[in-house]
């Protein structure tokens, strides 16, 4: 069972297919979406809240664009603005660099897929600085169900979301019947939820996603060290320390 990096962020290419649906969470410049539309032939609906980075996503015709935020509940929420404009947050870390705030429109996931006449969805990324958690929380058990996979990038490195929080959200998606593979060694930078419902997994598979798969992508990593290779595309350099 092969599962690739896409900008940080791992997936189960097996379970796509030509039209399958992508949520980009927190798209930033519409990298990952861009990659997915070109590589996978998904439908991407790349949702980003910080006007300035927004208008710079670029245009692809299976990249949908969204301006606004995807947080708890619906409304208006300010937006800190970072000096790197890719850490802005509504949740802002104490003592962090902000320069600015922008007042921005917010929707829960749910309500966005029900506007966009989403039914089943095939991968939600998600990297929204802190407010993963909360996000997900405010979805309910049905909806989690109708999403193929969940490739998350949990803020518990930054200190914005403890573990005990992480273990909670991680307890009930793994109760709804996916299986959580962490695959940094310290945090929860990249993590992937996959619905057993919506994939098929055997249980060979099943042990080797849930126990091995994160010590084989270490081993890779130790053994291209020693021999002095690059890291592979879209790698992130500090995920094994993390």
């Amino acid at each position: 069972m092969s599962l690739v990096t896409i900008e940080g962020h791992t997936i189960l290419p097996r379970a796509l297919i030509a039209d399958s649906v992508v949520l980009d969470v927190g798209a930033n410049l519409g990298n990952f979406s861009f990659l997915m539309a070109k590589r996978f032939g998904c439908v991407c609906h790349a949702i980003e809240a910080n006007p300035a980075v927004f208008t710079r996503i670029r245009a692809h015709p299976r990249i949908q664009t969204h301006q606004l935020a995807i947080a708890g509940r619906s409304g208006h929420m300010v937006l800190r603005i970072h000096e790197d404009h890719e850490c802005s947050s509504i949740a802002p870390i104490s003592g962090e660099s902000y320069i600015g705030e922008v007042e921005v429109p917010a929707v829960t996931l749910e309500e966005f897929a029900a506007a966009q006449n989403l039914s089943d969805i095939d991968i939600v990324k998600m990297d929204i600085e802190g407010s993963e958690v909360e996000v997900l929380d405010s979805c309910s058990d049905e909806f989690l169900g109708r999403c193929g996979q969940l490739s998350l990038e949990l803020h518990d490195f930054t200190g914005q979301l403890s573990p005990q929080v992480v273990t909670r959200l991680l307890t009930r998606l793994e109760s709804l019947g996916f299986v959580v593979i962490k695959m940094a060694r310290k945090s929860h930078i990249d993590t992937l939820a996959i619905n057993r419902r919506r994939c098929s997994i055997s249980t060979i598979e099943y042990l080797y996603l849930r126990y091995g798969i994160r010590n084989w992508h270490g081993l890779k990593r130790m053994v291209g060290r020693w021999l002095g290779a690059p890291p592979p595309p879209n790698a992130r350099p500090s995920s094994d320390r993390l």
